[in-house]
């Protein structure tokens, strides 16, 4: 049974990729799936905080359990980064690393220095243990988000594991405003990298937008979205705001999505 491990990436900070890995842990999580869940942006990263197992007193665990709660890393630490691979002994299917911002280096250190023939050697690993990755790259009206799946994309040119999704963060995005990805009307500026994933086999997928309230709200909880959209002391318009971006953000789970992701149906 081939597995597969997903990692939320991108060399840009900020462009949404913990709200997207706790927005798909939670999604796949209350619809029976294990995923094994790990947060590597250190002790305490985000993801950490909103999935991580607690004690009746509202602590977090120690240590978790990546099945039930999210285990905290550091890909950015020699000593911990190989979690990434390790975490591959286990019987899950579904991994997901929600990693830090510019952690491209930190993956081609995994098997080597050079970053021209680092991930083919992640490659390799992944063709030995019969497991796909799946990299979801963020792709926000920032340029650098563009710029980030680029990157990867040269990197994984050689590799047959490897493969690509771009999550379009529709939050206080309009199309316009996303023409470094999906190209100006006139066909002049941008879009060439959108067309090189697709080209690759590449998928696309929307994060929906959420409110900038309810998504403070929801963060501030230290829950998962389900559970914040559950909570009474959130006025009932802003857990309906959340519950409809769980909706919206189910959607975009097509089925070829969910092969992809390998999570099936």
């Amino acid at each position: 049974m081939t597995r597969t491990l997903l990692t939320t990436s991108s060399q840009k900070g900020g462009v949404g990729k913990t709200m997207f890995a706790a927005a798909l842990l939670d999604t796949l999580r209350q619809s029976g799936q294990r995923v094994d869940g790990y947060d590597a942006d250190g002790a305490i990263g985000g993801l950490v905080d909103l999935h991580g197992s607690r004690t009746s007193d509202g602590h977090l665990q120690d240590p978790q359990d990546p099945s039930q709660g999210v285990v905290p890393y550091d890909i950015r630490d020699a000593d911990s980064r190989g979690l990434l691979i390790n975490c591959l002994e286990t019987d899950a299917r579904v991994m997901l690393h929600d990693l830090a911002g510019g952690a491209l280096g930190a993956l081609c250190m995994l098997f080597g220095d050079d970053p021209a023939t680092g991930l083919i050697g992640l490659d390799q690993t992944l063709d030995d243990l019969d497991v796909n990755m799946t990299i979801l790259h963020l792709v926000n009206r920032d340029e650098g988000s563009v710029v980030s799946v680029g990157q990867y994309l040269d990197l994984t040119t050689p590799c047959r594991r490897i493969g690509h999704v771009a999550v379009i963060n529709r939050h206080r995005a309009r199309e316009a405003d996303l023409w470094a990805w999906l190209g100006t009307a006139d066909g002049q500026h941008g879009g060439k990298t959108r067309e090189r994933l697709l080209d690759r086999g590449g998928m696309e997928m929307c994060l929906p937008a959420l409110d900038d309230g309810a998504a403070a709200l929801a963060l501030a909880a230290s829950a998962p979205f389900s559970v914040a959209s559950q909570h009474r002391d959130l006025p009932l318009i802003q857990r309906q705001r959340i519950r409809q971006f769980l909706r919206a953000f189910d959607a975009e789970l097509t089925p070829e999505i969910r092969a992809t992701l390998g999570v099936g149906g």
